[in-house]
């Protein structure tokens, strides 16, 4: 059931996007949400010890990605 409620929030979404963009390229711009989407449910409960850690870090944005995957321990899954 939860699969139609994010299906119907997609089809929701392309009836607004409908007239800004071409239908082909509604994948450059929904993909992109969708992974920001996620990845703020995933933060969501140690967001606060996430950026307190990113502010004491003075690394590379990829390193740092990696860094934060591996201290708390997230899956995009």
């Amino acid at each position: 059931m939860e699969i139609q409620k994010y299906k119907e929030g997609f089809y929701e979404l392309a009836s607004k996007l409908r007239g800004f963009f071409p239908a082909y390229e509604y994948g450059k711009i929904l993909l992109p949400l969708i992974l920001l989407k996620r990845i703020d449910y995933i933060l969501e409960p140690n967001k606060k010890e996430v950026l307190d850690f990113c502010r004491d870090q003075s690394l590379e944005r990829n390193k740092l990605i990696n860094l934060i995957i591996n201290k708390f321990d997230f899956d995009l899954f």
